[in-house]
């Protein structure tokens, strides 16, 4: 754990969901845990740049 703790602190755009650090974009927020499985850990994210039903 400590090691993603110093992984996430050297990069600003990092998270740690569960002990796992996820290198994302500025844009993602509030990670979040799912679930995992065989393949590895599964997340959800919310996007600051989205704007549903956006007439623009």
């Amino acid at each position: 754990m400590a090691e993603a703790a110093g992984a996430a602190s050297s990069n600003p755009n990092a998270e740690i969901v569960r002990g796992q650090v996820f290198e994302v974009g500025p844009r993602y927020t509030n990670l979040s845990y799912i679930g995992e499985g065989a393949y590895g850990m599964v997340v959800t994210a919310g996007c600051v740049e989205y704007e549903p039903f956006s007439s623009t």
